[in-house]
């Protein structure tokens, strides 16, 4: 059964060859409201605390599910250098930017933060069970996961682009239909990646599967960010999909290393066709130099990147869950320079899925709405 979402937030957010994104799902925890201005707001993240620990008796715990194993979104480490958090039921410890997120929600609720790590498959079921309140974890909006959940408006946008090895037989692709028959890393199965993917390549007509679902007109390896870039450079496929905010570790390090690529852009017709096909999908183009000796811009599709939270997230909690990141993106800025382009304006001009009545709330205060 789906569950209704709040709305949040949306930027431009570059990513290589394949959807990226992050997900939240509200937990059915509540807070207090503020109506402190922007420079009040620790005061009010204090202030909540207090209030949140006087109806209990002690804080309220926000369980935030992750990988913890999806840089740069977030890693595990050994140690809580940075500020890195402990792991549930680990001595290890999680940190990224989707950690720094989920503190500084956590400190301005006056709620303590729990993560909890899961694999990918889990996340999403871990929120619909009860077994999280929420998950941050670089999801992005599929087709198959709108099947499950309702996701809010965008906060930012992945863009999706082909990346091939200069050198090779197919450096000189100019479509991703010359991918056919080709090897191409998907993603790992059933991540965002492979979803977005499949979205691409049918675009394409690439994209059909067998009884097996596995596809019939690629050569197609399920493989990690870092595996596929690792496997592209040792020319043991042909391209890869590979999701992330621009510029990602897994591809900077393949132009640092000496391996000369290039990025495939889409064409007009195909961007357009699939906005039309899939709302989430929208043209998002990749500057040139974003990666050194890439040198033209690239045409790309960008996945939405959003916020989920349960019909039991109270109003009050929407609430300053969405005015606490809108009140923070300078700090949050300091984690991955994406966030700098985080827009309120370009996240209350969204309507592709149903508004939380906290965010509007908030929206509506600041005069979007």
């Amino acid at each position: 059964m789906k569950r209704n979402v709040m709305r949040t937030m949306s930027l431009a957010f570059a990513g290589i060859m394949a959807a990226g994104a992050l997900t939240a799902c509200g937990g059915n925890n509540t807070a207090a409201t503020t109506a402190a201005p922007a420079e009040q707001t620790s005061a009010a993240g204090e202030s909540a605390a207090e209030e949140a620990t006087a109806a209990s008796g002690e804080k309220k715990v926000l369980k935030v599910a992750m990988e913890c194993a999806y840089a740069p979104y977030n890693w595990t480490q050994p140690d809580d250098s940075n500020g890195a958090v402990p792991i549930n039921d680990s001595n290890e410890y999680a940190y990224g930017y989707d950690v720094m997120m989920a503190k500084k929600i956590c400190d301005e609720l006056g709620y303590d933060l729990q993560i909890v790590r899961l694999d990918w498959d889990s996340l999403i079921p871990a929120v619909s069970t009860g077994q999280v309140d929420c998950v941050i974890a670089g999801q992005s909006i599929t087709t198959e996961r709108l099947q499950a959940v309702d996701f809010t408006e965008p906060y930012y946008y992945a863009t999706i682009v082909t990346l091939v090895k200069n050198g090779s037989k197919y450096a000189d692709a100019k479509s991703v239909a010359d991918l056919a028959g080709k090897n191409v890393s998907v993603g790992a199965a059933g991540s965002g990646v492979y979803f977005n993917a499949v979205d691409i390549l049918s675009a394409y007509g690439l994209g059909d599967l067998d009884a097996d679902g596995k596809f019939t007109k690629i050569n197609a390896t399920y493989q990690s960010f870092g595996d596929s870039a690792d496997s592209l450079k040792d020319g043991k496929i042909d391209a890869a999909f590979i999701v992330a905010g621009a510029p990602t570790t897994a591809i900077t390090e393949l132009a640092t290393s000496g391996m000369d690529f290039s990025l495939v852009s889409l064409d007009q017709e195909h961007v357009d066709a699939l906005h039309e096909k899939y709302p989430f999908l929208v043209q998002e183009n990749l500057p040139a130099c974003t990666y050194e000796g890439v040198d033209t811009e690239t045409i790309c599709v960008a996945v939405e990147a959003a916020l989920v939270a349960s019909t039991d997230m109270s109003e009050d909690a929407v609430y300053e869950l969405t005015k606490t990141m809108f009140e923070n993106l300078e700090e949050l800025g300091t984690s991955h320079a994406k966030f700098q382009l985080v827009s309120a304006e370009k996240a209350a001009e969204n309507g592709s899925v149903p508004m939380h009545p906290g965010a509007e709330k908030y929206y509506k205060e600041i005069g979007l709405l």
